[in-house]
């Protein structure tokens, strides 16, 4: 499966893989720093192809990571758990 994917830092992602191309909304979100926040994404886009998801879920949820990372200091203990991601994306269906 061959994929493009252009994060747009607060704007969300563009992806353009096998189930078509689309643009996929970040969350707003009051950033303390954004370190660590690209790894993040990409973290948990693979994390979720894994666990069975589409392209659209996996943009989705990895947007939400990355967004919820940038609520911390740092690049690593910042970095969200798959419960808090859950809970985040719940609260903004």
């Amino acid at each position: 499966m061959k994929t493009v994917i252009v994060k747009l830092g607060p704007a969300g992602c563009y992806v353009d893989g096998p189930e078509g191309a689309f643009s996929s909304p970040g969350f707003a979100v009051r950033a303390i720093d954004t370190t660590g926040a690209g790894d993040c994404f990409e973290a948990a886009f693979l994390a979720a192809l894994c666990r069975g998801n589409n392209l659209q879920h996996a943009a989705r949820f990895a947007n939400a990571a990355a967004a919820l990372s940038t609520l911390g200091m740092g690049g690593g203990d910042s970095a969200p758990t798959l419960q808090r991601v859950e809970e985040f994306l719940q609260g903004h269906a």
